[in-house]
Formats: structure tokens, C-alpha cells, sequence
């Protein structure tokens, strides 16, 4: 059976699943997704789970969906995350290639990820507008409006992990 694996990295947790071309989960694990102190122990990690879950489902996997916080659409990057331990653009789609060449990678904004995924098999299907709030270990935010996500030029449009509420409050694990 075909199927595409969709993973989510969160400041805390990292899960991934595989699912069939109709929406339905076959099989899931998560990681820890600081569990070592380099991107590439996760990057590592991330590869070995999908090997090992499509290995035990038997599918053959056509390719991989990546929503991570900063994660941007237009290079398969994650650019600068405040909530993940390591700075600066972390080229994810390309090191996920390099340890599974046969599959192709894309990466996004995890709240964009997730209002795709409701839009196409969740609460979201058959709307044309609405709004998808993530709460985690940051605020994320995606919009879909007359049916299409909206994503911006840069691919973190909807993004609400910057929005100030209190001046004099905590700062962001970014600095600001």
C-alpha cells in the first residue's frame, strides 16, 4: 500500500504517522525532539522511525510532509525557531533526502500544516473560511480563505506567535 508520512515537531515532542492517500492513519511514534544536543540527532531519529514504520507496515512511501515551527514552504527550511534549542535556517527537507533518497520532502509552517490537514480530511472539510489555532509550546495560527491557505511570500502568513498582548510581559524565547 502507498502512503506519505506526516510529521510534527514540537518544542517538546515530535510525532509522525503514516497515512494512506485517503487520510487514514496506519501507523504513528513519537520522539523526543530534543533528545540529542545536534538537528541532526533528530533529523537522524525522524529517519530511522519512518524506516522502521514503513518497514513493519509494509508500505511503500512516497513521500514526507513536514510541519515545523518556522518551517518554510519555499526551501524546505526551518528558519530561526525560538521554541527548538538550535538557531539559525536548518535545512530539514535537505537532510531528510540525503538519509531517504527515494522519498520527496516538504516542509511548512506546523499551524499551516494543520489547517491543510483539517481542511482536506478533518473538522475543516467543506468550509471555505476559517481560522486554525495551535497552542503548544508556542501560539501558531493558519487561514484559509475561499477555500485556499493562505501562506504568505515567505510561507509563515497567519503566524500568531508574535502577537504582543502584555508589553510588560514575559519575552519570547526569541528575544523579543
Amino acid at each position: 500500500m502507498d502512503a506519505c508520512c506526516g510529521i510534527d515537531i514540537g518544542g517538546t515532542n515530535t510525532v509522525l504517522g503514516l497515512v494512506s492517500c485517503d487520510g487514514e492513519v496506519l501507523a504513528e511514534a513519537g520522539i523526543s525532539t530534543t533528545a540529542g544536543p545536534e538537528f541532526t540527532d533528530l533529523v537522524d531519529a525522524l529517519a530511522r522511525e519512518i524506516d522502521g514504520l514503513t518497514r513493519s507496515s509494509g508500505c511503500t512511501l512516497r513521500g514526507i510532509g513536514v510541519g515545523a515551527p518556522n518551517g518554510s514552504l519555499r526551501d524546505g527550511t526551518i528558519v530561526n525557531p525560538s521554541n527548538l534549542p538550535w538557531p539559525g535556517v536548518l535545512p530539514l527537507a535537505d537532510l531528510l533526502r540525503e538519509r531517504l533518497p527515494e522519498s520527496s520532502v516538504h516542509v511548512s509552517n506546523d499551524a499551516n500544516a494543520a489547517a491543510l490537514g483539517e481542511l482536506l480530511y478533518g473538522g475543516a472539510r467543506g468550509l471555505r473560511d476559517f481560522l486554525l489555532v495551535t497552542l503548544g509550546t508556542g501560539v501558531g495560527g493558519g487561514f484559509v480563505a475561499n477555500g485556499e491557505l493562505i501562506s504568505g511570500p515567505r510561507g509563515f502568513g497567519g503566524e500568531l506567535g508574535h502577537v504582543v498582548v502584555d508589553w510588560d510581559g514575559r519575552r519570547c524565547g526569541c528575544g523579543r
